[in-house]
C-alpha cells in the first residue's frame, strides 16, 4: 500500500510534464480525489483538480460544457453558502446546515464536468509545457514553489501542499523518503510547542471547532 500511495503522488506529475501522456495523469488524478470527495475532501479535492485544467485544451473545455453550465454551478454553491450563514444566525447551528447536500453537489459537479471534457473531441491534443519568460509569471511561479516547500523548509504542517501525506518534519530527522535529515530545513517554527494549561468543558460538549478531536481527558 506504501509504494502503490507513493506511484500515485509521484507517476501523475511526471507524466503531465509530457503532451503525449497528459490524458492519463489527468484521468488517474481526476479519478483519484473524486473517489475521495465523498469521504469527506470537497474542498481539498475541488482546489486540486481545478489545476488540472491547466493540463487540458481550452477548445475541450469550452466544447465540453455549454458556459451557462459553470455560471449555474456557482449559483448553486452560493446559495449554499448563503443558507449556510442564515442558519447560523437564526439557529445558531455549527456546520451551518445543508453541509452534506453541498458535498454531494460538489461530487455531482465534478463528475459531469470531468466526464464531459473527457468526452468531447481533441483527446490527444495535448499542452505544451512552456518556460515563463515575464517577471509576473516568475513571480507566480517562485511563489507557488515557495509554499510548496513550506513543510520542508520548516516553515509549518497544516494549510500545505502535503498536509495529507502523513509527512513528518518536526524534529531532526524525518520520514521523507529522500530528505530523512531534513536538509533544507532552516526554520525553527515546527518545533515550537503548545503548552494547553486550561480547557473548559463547554468546548468539549459541544463540539465547538472539533476540539473533540485533539483533547483526552488524563
Amino acid at each position: 500500500c506504501l509504494f502503490l500511495g507513493l506511484i500515485v503522488e509521484i507517476a501523475p506529475p511526471i507524466i503531465l510534464c509530457f503532451s503525449r501522456t497528459q490524458k492519463w495523469g489527468v484521468l488517474l488524478l481526476v479519478t483519484l480525489h473524486w473517489s475521495l470527495l465523498p469521504v469527506g475532501f470537497a474542498d481539498f479535492g475541488s482546489i486540486a483538480q481545478s489545476f488540472l485544467w491547466l493540463f487540458v485544451a481550452p477548445k475541450r473545455i469550452i466544447n465540453a460544457l455549454p458556459f451557462h453550465y459553470y455560471t449555474d454551478m456557482a449559483a448553486c454553491f452560493l446559495f449554499f453558502e448563503v443558507v449556510a450563514y442564515i442558519s447560523i444566525f437564526v439557529h445558531g447551528e455549527d456546520d451551518g446546515g445543508l453541509e452534506n447536500e453541498e458535498a454531494a453537489m460538489v461530487f455531482l459537479a465534478y463528475g459531469i464536468h470531468w466526464i464531459s471534457v473527457m468526452r468531447a473531441e481533441g483527446l490527444d491534443d495535448g499542452v505544451s509545457l512552456k518556460r515563463p519568460k515575464s517577471l509576473l509569471s516568475l513571480l507566480a511561479l517562485g511563489g507557488f514553489v515557495f509554499f510548496a516547500m513550506n513543510q520542508y523548509l520548516g516553515l509549518r504542517t497544516s494549510g500545505t501542499l502535503t498536509m495529507f501525506s502523513n509527512l513528518r518534519t518536526e524534529g531532526a530527522t524525518s520520514n521523507h523518503l529522500l530528505l530523512r535529515s531534513n536538509p533544507i530545513k532552516f526554520f525553527g517554527y515546527q518545533e515550537d510547542v503548545v503548552k494547553v494549561l486550561e480547557l473548559d468543558e463547554v468546548l468539549i460538549e459541544e463540539d465547538i471547532l472539533g476540539v473533540d478531536y485533539f483533547y483526552q481527558k488524563l
